[in-house]
């Protein structure tokens, strides 16, 4: 989805290029220091390095567009982000499944042939170990977000 045009030129006029992996992305670098804008529909998602870049940020687009301020990030498209010592939790919950119906079906098939189609089987590839990868991919949208690539234990 392409962020209102509006909110492309105001970030524009401030310094930020838009990710070219994912137009509803933003980000301004100055430094080693980073400020980050995802847009989605109405919702603006802010991360930085630095909280006055942040704040600063913040203050602007208030004067812009008269925004909101709805504090720490509980919840961004349907994910729940809870924070603890240890660093960041990111859940999505799904209520459908208390009645599922052939809708939920179809969405999870779609859901199952997607992470079928990011794993990766290699069978006894490894020249040292001749014990087999297996692999995945995670994305958000278009954009990879983590992956990892494991040895499998050996049949012998």
């Amino acid at each position: 989805m392409q962020p209102p045009l509006e909110l492309t030129k105001f970030l524009f006029a401030l310094g930020f290029i838009q990710s070219m992996y994912d137009y509803s992305m933003f980000i301004l670098q100055h430094g080693d220091t980073y400020t980050i804008v995802v847009a989605y529909a109405d919702d603006l998602l802010v991360a930085g390095t630095h909280l006055s870049q942040i704040q600063h940020l913040k203050y602007k687009l208030h004067a812009e567009f008269t925004i909101k301020d709805l504090g720490p990030l509980k919840y961004f498209l349907d994910i729940e982000v809870t924070r603890d010592s240890s660093g960041i939790l990111l859940n999505q919950r799904n209520q459908f499944l208390c009645a599922p119906r052939v809708p939920h079906f179809l969405v999870a098939q779609h859901v199952l042939k997607y992470v079928n189609n990011t794993l990766h089987h290699d069978w006894g590839s490894c020249m040292d170990s001749s014990k087999s990868l297996t692999s995945y991919c995670i994305f958000l949208g278009t954009s990879l977000i983590s992956w990892k690539t494991k040895k499998q234990k050996s049949c012998f």
